[in-house]
């Protein structure tokens, strides 16, 4: 990928994860959070250990770009992208890796 679309991908990540953790705060603290300091209300750790593995932490920045690389390989443009299709991405792929 080009590096305006790593750019681009990397603001609408940010943009998605904080529209993401509005959804979980009381509106009253809406006001509190914003792109400058989305980091600060996120964990720390992006990576946690499952079956003998590492793996990357749902719903961490790297998850989000990562999902969305995914989904602009499959002709989805990055503005359309939402919450939803990482999510339904992150469910096929779980899928995918049982079978």
């Amino acid at each position: 990928m080009n590096t305006k679309t790593c750019k681009k991908i990397s603001k609408h990540s940010n943009v998605l994860l904080l529209e993401w953790l509005k959804t979980l705060i009381p509106e009253d603290d809406h006001d509190k959070v914003d792109i400058k300091n989305l980091h600060q209300y996120l964990p720390e750790a992006n990576y946690f250990y499952a079956n003998k593995q590492i793996r990357l932490s749902f719903y961490s920045p790297k998850w989000v770009r990562k999902g969305i690389k995914k989904l602009v390989k499959r002709g989805i443009s990055i503005d359309n992208i939402t919450m939803y299709d990482l999510e339904t991405l992150a469910k096929n792929h779980q899928v995918a890796d049982e079978y």
